[in-house]
C-alpha cells in the first residue's frame, strides 16, 4: 500500500477518522468489540495467565445456543436459516497467514486493490486517497479482529465480535481507559463449569450450586455432577 498509504494527507485523514469514530455515536457501529472465548478450556498456561495462580473458574458455553441467542438480539429474517446478523459474529482466530480464512479474505480484496493501483495515475488524486482509505478500512475490519500472534495458538481462541451502535461504557484496566458495550448472554447457554486447579473444589462447588439455584439454572443443577467439574491439571 506504500504508493497510496504513506503520505501526510492520508495519515491525517486516518487520525481524524479514528478520533471521530471513537467519539461520534453515528460512527461507533464500525468499531469492533470482542468477547474472547476458547476451545482449550483446561490447560495450565491459561490458568496461569487468566486467573490468580489457578484460583478461578472456566465457563463452557453451548456454541449453538450461543449463536442462536445472539442472533435473536438482532433483526430476525424469516427468509434465511438462523444465522448471526451483521451485528454479531463468532469466528476462530487466525494465527497463520496460510490459514484458509486469511487466504479467502485476501483474495476477495486482491482484485479491488489491483484496480486501485491501476487508477493511481489516471484519476483524481484526492479521490484516489479517499478510495484507498475506504479500502484499507474495509480490509482492516475484515481481518484485524481475528488475527493473533502465533505464540498464542495454544489458546485456540474463538472471538465473539460485536458491532454495536448502542451505549458505550468505560472501565479502567492497568491505568488504561477501555471502552466496551454490554451484551446479554442467556444462562441457558452455559454447558459446563470447570473449577480451577488450586481452588477448594468442594466449597466452590457448593457455592456455585447455591448461585445457580438463585439464578434459576435448574438444567445445570439437575445434573451438577456432570456440569460442574474440577480441573485435571496438576498445578505445580
Amino acid at each position: 500500500f506504500s504508493k497510496i498509504y504513506y503520505n501526510d494527507d492520508l495519515n491525517k485523514s486516518i487520525e481524524l477518522s479514528d478520533f471521530l469514530s471513537s467519539t461520534c455515536p453515528s460512527m461507533q457501529g464500525g468499531i469492533p468489540y470482542i468477547i474472547s472465548l476458547s476451545r482449550n478450556y483446561d490447560v495450565l498456561p491459561m490458568w496461569n495467565t487468566y486467573t490468580k495462580k489457578g484460583n478461578g473458574i472456566a465457563i463452557g458455553f453451548d456454541e449453538d445456543l450461543l449463536c442462536k441467542g445472539c442472533w435473536e438480539f438482532g433483526e430476525k429474517r424469516q427468509d434465511t436459516l438462523p444465522m448471526l446478523e451483521e451485528k454479531y459474529e463468532i469466528r476462530e482466530c487466525i494465527y497463520d497467514s496460510s490459514h484458509k480464512d486469511f487466504i479467502s479474505i485476501r483474495d476477495i480484496y486482491k482484485k479491488e486493490y489491483l484496480e486501485l493501483l491501476n487508477a493511481i495515475n489516471t484519476s483524481n488524486e484526492i479521490r484516489n486517497k479517499l478510495n484507498a482509505f475506504a479500502f484499507l478500512g474495509r480490509f482492516y475490519k475484515a481481518l484485524a479482529p481475528y488475527i493473533k500472534n502465533k505464540a498464542y495458538e495454544y489458546e485456540q481462541e474463538v472471538r465473539f465480535l460485536v458491532k454495536d451502535k448502542g451505549e458505550v461504557y468505560f472501565r479502567e484496566s492497568n491505568g488504561t481507559i477501555i471502552p466496551y458495550v454490554k451484551v446479554k448472554i442467556s444462562l441457558e447457554c452455559i454447558k459446563e463449569i470447570i473449577i480451577g486447579p488450586t481452588m477448594d473444589a468442594d466449597r466452590t462447588k457448593d457455592s456455585l450450586t447455591m448461585l445457580l439455584y438463585r439464578r434459576g439454572c435448574i438444567d445445570i443443577l439437575s445434573d451438577s455432577e456432570k456440569m460442574i467439574k474440577t480441573s485435571i491439571v496438576p498445578y505445580r
